[in-house]
C-alpha cells in the first residue's frame, strides 16, 4: 500500500498519523507515528499502547484512507490525528456545510449577543460584517477547529474556481471514539490542510458570539479494544462554485441511509395535530384584544421590547396562516390584524416598520438600541409586503371582498421596493424609514422581495414589478449564489451566512420562474436549492443518552441549521412551508427536492410542546415550539434545547400550504 495517492488532477499527500496525549499538568504532547511495515505504525511514549494500521485504496476519482486502531494495553486520554495536504491554493473556496462558507472570510466586528449593526460610514456595497466566529483569516492563524457534528452532512469541500479543481473529504462523525473533529488550515502560499481528529480535541470552543477554553476528554480504550474509520477523498472538477456544491450534495445524498422515521408515517395527521395545538396556544396566550393582533411575545411576558414583528416570525405570516384556519373566529382575528398592519405600519418611505412597540407606536429595527439613527431591517418589510398580497389573493380565491386599505398598503410598499431598487440596484440590509435609502448593504435580504414583486405583478398588472424582480434576481444570483453563500437574512446575527436568506432567494426565484417561464430563472432556482440543501441535516444525528431531546424521542434528520453565528438546528425552514421545493421537483423532475422537503416537514411537529412534557419544556404551554434542536455543542449542549417559544407558527404554514402528495 502506498502512503500517498492522486485524485485525478488534484494531487494530495497523506502524512503519517499523529498521537496526542496530555500529561498530569494538562499539557498536550504529540508523538509522530513512524511507518513500520505494511501500513503499520509505531510511536514512542504513550502511543506505544496503540496499534495503528492504515490501508489506502484508490478507484477512479475516489481514495479511501482506512484506519484500524487497536489497544495493546489500556490507554487513557489519547487522540489520533490523520492529516491530508491537498494541492489546492490556500485562497480556495472552503465549505463545511452548516458551519463554514468560503472559509467564513468576512470582516469581523467582535460583539456579544445580540450584535448591533453599524450604519455610520457604511453603504449599499457593504461590507459583510460578522462577529468573532471560526474563520480562515489571518487573525485566527488561517485555522478552523470544529467538532464534526457541527456539519449538516459529513463532507468538507475545497474548490479552486480558477482551475475548476476540487476535493470533497468525507468523514465519519460518530464512532467508538465518540465525536470526531476536523481542522482546516489555509496558510498563504501553501496547500490546504485538513486534519481528522479522533476524538475531537479542541483547545478553544466557539459558542454564540464568544470563545472559551475547553477541556475535552481524549480516547480511552481497554486492552483488546479496536475500531475502524474511513476517510474518503473524492476528486471533483466543476464549472464553478454552484456546480461544485451540487456535486457535494449529490454525493452526500447518495451516501446516506434512506430510512424513514416514525414521523414520516401519517405526516399530514402529525402536522394537523400540531397545528391545532399551535392555533389554540395563539388564541390563549398571544391574542391581544386591545391592539387587535396576535402578538409575537406571549401576553404573560413582562416588559416586552415589542408586541409584534411585521415580518420574520411575525404579523403578516401569522395572519395568512390564521386566514386558512378552520375557525371562523381566528379568520376574523386575522383580518382585523391585517387591518391594523395596513392602516398603521407603513413608514414614511413606504416600507413597513419592523415592530409594534408596547406603547402602541411603530418603530424600526433600531428600536432595540434607543438613541440610534432610525433604520429598518429590510427582510421584515419585504416579508410583510408578500404576506399582505398573499392574504389578498386568498380572499379573492374565496370570493370574499378585499379591503381597499390592504391594496393601498401593498401598492405603497411595492412602490417603495421599486424606488429603492432604482436608486441602489439592490435592497440592502438596513434602510432609512424616512426615504428608503440603503444604509448598510452587502446582504441577500433583497431576495425576499422577489415573491412579493411577482405576486404584486399578478395583482396590479404592473410590468415594473416583474422587471424589478428580474433585475434583483440577476443581482443576487451574480453577487451571492455564484460566490457560494447568501447572507444577512437574520437580524440577530449581523450579516452572517445563513439558511433563511438562502431560502428567501430560492422561493423568490421559483415564483419568478412560474411567472416568466424563463429557463434561466429555473436554473438559478436550482442553484439556490443546491446551496440550501447544505443547511439541512441529512443524517441521523446522535443525541446523547438521557438528554432532554433524546428522552422525547426526537429524530433530528431534516432540521435546518440557522446560520454560521448561532449554530443550531431548527424544526422547519423558519417562516417558509417549503412548498417551493415541491414545485422545483415538479419542474425539474428531480425527486431529491421532494424527499428533502418531506424530511424537513417531518422534523417540525416533533418540537411542538405537548401536555406532560414539563420535565423538558418547563412552563411553556402546549402548542409552543422551540427553535433550538441542538445536535452539536452550541447554544446548549448536544441533545438539549431552550425553553423558549419562537416560530411555532411555521407549523401552521406547513400544514395549510403543502400539497397533499408531499404529506401522503
Amino acid at each position: 500500500m502506498a502512503s500517498g495517492g492522486e485524485l485525478m488532477s488534484t494531487p494530495f499527500t497523506i502524512t503519517a498519523p499523529v498521537i496526542g496525549h496530555f500529561d498530569a499538568k494538562g499539557t498536550r504532547h504529540q508523538n509522530l507515528c513512524v511507518e513500520h511495515a505494511s501500513g503499520c505504525f509505531r510511536a514512542s511514549g504513550p502511543g506505544e499502547a496503540l496499534r495503528i494500521r492504515r490501508a489506502i485504496m484508490s478507484e477512479g476519482a475516489c481514495t479511501d484512507i482506512r484506519l484500524s486502531v487497536g489497544a495493546v494495553e489500556a490507554v487513557r486520554d489519547l487522540a489520533l490525528t490523520q492529516e491530508i495536504q491537498i494541492d489546492l491554493p490556500w485562497s480556495s473556496y472552503v465549505i463545511a456545510p452548516g458551519a463554514v462558507y468560503d472559509g467564513n472570510r468576512f470582516l469581523v466586528l467582535p460583539q456579544a449577543y445580540c450584535p448591533e449593526p453599524p450604519t455610520d460610514g457604511m453603504g449599499a456595497d457593504g461590507p459583510i460584517l460578522v462577529v468573532d466566529i471560526p474563520r480562515l483569516t489571518a487573525d485566527t492563524g488561517y485555522r478552523i477547529d470544529l467538532a464534526s457534528n457541527v456539519l449538516t452532512t459529513p463532507f468538507v469541500g475545497i474548490f479552486d474556481p480558477l482551475t475548476g479543481k476540487g476535493a470533497l473529504i468525507e468523514l465519519e462523525i460518530y464512532g467508538a471514539w465518540g465525536v470526531s473533529g476536523f481542522e482546516l488550515i489555509t496558510l498563504p502560499g501553501e496547500s490546504v490542510v485538513l486534519r481528522l481528529h479522533l476524538p475531537v480535541m479542541r483547545r478553544r470552543r466557539y459558542k454564540f458570539c464568544d470563545w472559551s477554553d475547553v477541556e475535552e476528554k481524549g480516547l480511552s480504550m481497554e486492552a483488546g479494544d479496536e475500531f475502524e474509520t474511513t476517510l474518503r477523498v473524492h476528486s471533483v472538477t466543476a464549472g464553478g462554485i454552484p456546480d461544485f456544491i451540487s456535486e457535494l450534495n449529490r454525493k452526500a445524498f447518495d451516501a446516506r441511509d434512506r430510512g424513514e422515521g416514525k414521523w414520516h408515517q401519517g405526516l399530514a395527521a402529525h402536522l394537523r395535530e400540531a397545528g391545532e395545538l399551535v392555533e389554540a396556544k395563539f388564541d390563549k396566550h398571544n391574542w391581544n384584544e386591545t391592539k387587535g393582533v396576535y402578538q409575537n411575545t406571549p401576553l404573560r411576558q413582562k416588559n416586552p421590547t415589542h408586541l409584534l414583528q411585521t415580518g420574520w416570525a411575525g404579523g403578516g405570516m401569522v395572519a395568512v396562516a390564521m386566514l386558512r384556519s378552520r375557525s371562523a373566529e381566528r379568520r376574523s382575528r386575522a383580518r382585523r390584524m391585517l387591518d391594523v398592519i395596513c392602516a398603521e405600519a407603513l413608514s414614511p418611505s413606504g416600507h413597513f416598520f419592523d415592530y409594534l412597540l408596547p406603547d402602541g407606536t411603530w418603530g424600526g429595527f433600531s428600536s432595540k438600541w434607543p438613541g440610534r439613527r432610525p433604520y429598518l431591517f429590510m427582510r421584515r418589510t419585504l416579508e410583510c409586503t408578500r404576506d399582505v398580497i398573499k392574504a389578498m389573493q386568498l380572499l379573492r380565491e374565496r370570493g370574499e371582498p378585499v379591503p381597499e386599505s390592504w391594496q393601498s398598503a401593498a401598492r405603497r410598499s411595492l412602490e417603495a421596493i421599486v424606488k429603492t431598487t432604482e436608486r441602489h440596484g439592490q435592497l440592502g440590509y438596513l434602510v432609512d424609514p424616512a426615504n428608503g435609502h440603503v444604509l448598510l448593504g452587502a446582504s441577500t435580504c433583497g431576495g425576499f422581495a422577489l415573491e412579493a414583486l411577482v405576486r404584486g405583478h399578478a395583482w396590479f398588472e404592473d410590468a415594473r414589478y416583474l422587471e424589478t424582480a428580474t433585475r434583483l434576481a440577476r443581482f443576487y444570483r451574480e453577487r451571492y449564489l455564484l460566490a457560494g453563500y447568501t447572507c444577512g437574512g437574520v437580524a440577530d446575527a449581523l450579516m452572517s451566512v445563513d439558511s433563511e436568506s438562502n431560502y428567501g432567494l430560492l422561493s423568490g426565484l421559483v415564483h419568478l420562474h412560474e411567472a416568466t417561464q424563463d429557463p434561466e430563472h429555473l436554473a438559478w432556482a436550482v442553484e439556490a436549492a443546491e446551496l440550501f440543501q447544505t443547511w439541512v441535516l441529512l443524517y441521523d444525528a446522535v443525541l446523547p443518552q438521557g438528554t432532554p431531546l433524546q428522552r422525547l424521542g426526537i429524530q433530528p434528520r431534516g432540521a435546518v441549521f440557522a446560520n454560521i453565528q448561532n449554530q443550531h438546528g431548527a424544526p422547519g425552514i423558519f417562516v417558509f412551508s417549503g412548498h417551493e421545493l415541491a414545485i422545483l421537483a415538479e419542474r425539474t423532475g428531480d425527486e431529491r427536492w421532494r424527499i428533502l422537503l418531506r424530511e424537513i416537514v417531518a422534523c417540525i411537529p416533533q418540537m411542538v410542546v405537548r401536555e406532560g412534557q414539563s420535565d423538558v419544556w418547563g412552563d411553556l404551554p402546549p402548542g409552543s415550539s422551540s427553535e433550538r434542536l441542538m445536535t452539536m455543542d452550541g447554544l446548549e449542549p448536544a441533545g438539549c434545547t431552550a425553553q423558549i417559544d419562537t416560530f411555532s407558527q411555521v407549523v401552521l404554514v406547513s400544514a395549510n400550504e403543502l400539497p397533499p402528495e408531499v404529506l401522503s
